[in-house]
């Protein structure tokens, strides 16, 4: 249904000639007035007379409210576009002036801005309305991308344009910069920027880029803002604290106010939603615009996890702690007493495995699922940031080769401790990490012989498991995480053989091409030589690590150091290594594929060999490996570059 056009002497009245007392609010571009319509209270929206940019402005927000029907969505009810002459004085002398008039009514909104409820340190709301408040604004920027015949980018969105009615329902309002594209996945420049710093993302203050990743992210800065108050996110960048421990202090100053009031029965339901929601607002304000959700996920996400509190709730107490640890994609933070409990205090009997600094542990839910809980127990400086990072990095990621967090802990106790001859009590605050179990183990449990026990289908989904999720860490945004402890323990095995990494304390953001670092941490045989001795990253340091990797996964065993021993004689060894497994699939009668997989065997030593090259340069990406693992991409160039011994052939 279109809106109504109304005549100027019309808007006049009802406004009482535009009086200042009926000015509800004031913005750059004009004055709201307060007015009766039919018995009805509407706002009636008065554009400042600035020739050229305000009547594009005008058009533009009412071509795209005119025909927009949705609950969390401003609704436009009139307009009025009137050009008139009018007796003015001009320099001394009086003048015939034209008088340009635009303005816009839309239903009237008696909660106000959302800016209005917002201070520096929090919101004044409850948690139940701000709840309401981020879903409402989540559908109705969901509705702008996906509900149109042509998608809507708002490219403004903040607190100040969602406004609130008597029931704080939140509605999405002003569309003066808003744009219509042709699908969610358009990206354009534009040649001049607009918008509001803190709001804007980084691309498009850097670089003008606009996409649907521009909406998102200042969806993310208004949930902060609701959530954290005004210097939320501003806080957040300068501080620049890990997420999840940006998402305790939030956690823990709404579960302060919550404790304030008898308004909360369901207090650890209202933590679990608020933990989510600033874990969703977080992902949100990604500097790269890959890593930020697409506003539909947002939407689903918050579906689901109402679904999943809908069962929770009907559940006993204990079975819906378990249930929280098999929720949707986003970890939670949990209880220490409940990681206690299911594994059993930390028994040596649930003891998976240890590393440098940590142990891990077998948890089991109420149901019979496994988990797996990893804790810190060497507590240092270094040990506590290799955990936090690894904590923060696993939260970005979602790839079914990169092994998922479900939950984490970060608990501080009062402790009775010696100290100087005497009793005293200290802060010990424990830092425990929640995975999905895997029941097969880590993959160096299967390199142990003189060769490989696993079948070559097994191998061959492992190797190339490995290298998809490698090329999720490296090219799956635009700052590539290197992993920098790429080796057997540190790949975990699923029911089905399926790889994933794991263990990323020691892994970096490189947003340079070339990073070093004074000291390199990591494990001997699988460091680059350029890692190990000058202290460089790159990501080619993982691709050293990949290679040393399959070689050992195709032999079963450990042959250090790559490449010099083997080089010296590769071709004796690929042709030995194929013949091992040639002989061994030659004794299944029925065997039926035993030329291609002895041709895929070759292929997966050569490209062993050619990614632990010691000159980085020459070694391949992961993008080309995987090619050349499904045989779209040719080899020889590394071949004759990087094996160009005077004994070595092209095995292939």
């Amino acid at each position: 249904m279109d809106s109504t056009c109304f005549r100027l002497h019309q808007l006049e009245a009802i406004t009482n000639n535009f009086s200042e007392d009926q000015i509800v609010g004031r913005g750059g571009r004009g004055d709201v007035y307060k007015a009766v319509l039919n018995g009805e209270e509407i706002a009636v929206k008065r554009l400042h007379s600035m020739q050229g940019l305000d009547d594009k402005d005008f058009r533009n927000e009412l071509r795209k409210l005119n025909k927009i029907r949705h609950k969390n969505i401003i609704r436009l009810i009139g307009y009025c576009h009137d050009t008139h002459k009018k007796c003015m004085e001009y320099e001394g002398e009086l003048v015939l002036a034209s008088i340009q008039e635009r303005l816009l009514c839309f239903e009237y909104m008696q909660g106000g801005s959302l800016e209005k409820h917002i201070g520096d340190e929090s919101s004044v709301l409850d948690w139940t309305t701000c709840y309401k408040i981020i879903q409402g604004t989540c559908e109705g920027l969901n509705h702008l991308h996906n509900g149109q015949e042509k998608p809507i980018f708002h490219l403004d969105l903040k607190p100040s344009h969602i406004l609130l009615d008597n029931n704080m329902t939140p509605k999405i309002t002003y569309f003066g910069l808003a744009t219509c594209v042709a699908s969610t996945e358009e990206e354009y420049q534009t040649e001049t920027m607009r918008g509001t710093f803190g709001y804007m993302p980084p691309e498009y203050i850097d670089k003008c880029i606009v996409s649907n990743k521009f909406d998102v992210f200042s969806l993310g800065s208004t949930i902060i803002a609701v959530m954290a108050g005004n210097m939320g996110y501003r806080r957040y960048v300068q501080v620049s604290p890990s997420p999840t421990k940006f998402i305790e202090l939030v956690s823990e100053n709404w579960k302060g106010r919550m404790h304030t009031t008898s308004e909360y029965p369901s207090q650890d339901i209202d933590i679990l939603r608020v933990r989510t929601c600033i874990t969703i607002a977080l992902r949100c304000v990604d500097v790269d615009r890959k890593r930020r959700p697409c506003i539909e996920h947002i939407v689903r996400e918050l579906e689901e996890l109402e679904a999943d509190i809908k069962r929770i709730t009907s559940q006993p107490p204990d079975e819906s702690k378990d249930s929280i640890l098999q929720m949707g994609s986003n970890p939670y933070h949990l209880q220490l007493q409940h990681l206690k409990d299911i594994t059993d205090n930390f028994s040596d009997a649930r003891r998976l495995g240890s590393g440098g600094f940590g142990v891990v542990y077998k948890g089991v839910l109420r149901n019979g699922n496994m988990v797996a809980v990893k804790k810190l127990v060497l507590s240092t400086l270094k040990s506590q940031k290799q955990f936090e990072n690894e904590g923060d990095l696993l939260m970005t990621l979602n790839h079914p080769n990169i092994v998922r967090l479900l939950g984490y802990c970060y608990e501080t106790e009062l402790i009775y401790r010696p100290y100087e001859d005497k009793f005293v009590f200290a802060q010990d605050t424990k830092h425990l990490l929640c995975l999905e179990y895997m029941p097969n183990g880590s993959l160096d449990n299967y390199i142990s012989g003189m060769s490989s026990v696993l079948d070559w289908h097994t191998c061959c989904k492992i190797i190339e498991g490995i290298s998809f999720g490698l090329m999720y860490l490296h090219e799956g945004s635009n700052v590539p995480i290197i992993h920098l402890d790429l080796k057997p323990a540190n790949i975990l095995l699923d029911e089905n053989f399926v790889p994933k990494i794991t263990d990323f304390g020691l892994s970096r953001l490189c947003d340079e091409k070339t990073m070093q670092t004074k000291v390199a941490s990591g494990t001997l045989g699988y460091m680059a030589p350029e890692y190990l001795l000058r202290g460089v990253i790159t990501p080619m340091a993982d691709i050293f690590g990949l290679g040393v990797i399959i070689m050992e996964v195709i032999t079963g065993h450990r042959e250090y150091p790559y490449p010099h021993d083997i080089r010296r004689s590769s071709k004796d060894f690929i042709k030995r290594e194929v013949q091992i497994w040639r002989n061994r699939l030659e004794k299944d009668p029925g065997y039926t594929s035993l030329e291609a997989d002895c041709q895929q065997i070759k292929t997966c030593i050569q490209i062993g060999l050619i990614c632990v090259n010691s000159e980085r340069t020459k070694r391949p990406t992961v993008k080309k490996i995987i090619d050349m693992l499904q045989g779209l991409e040719s080899m020889d160039w590394y071949i004759i570059n990087e094996l160009s011994m005077h004994d070595i052939q092209d095995e292939l």
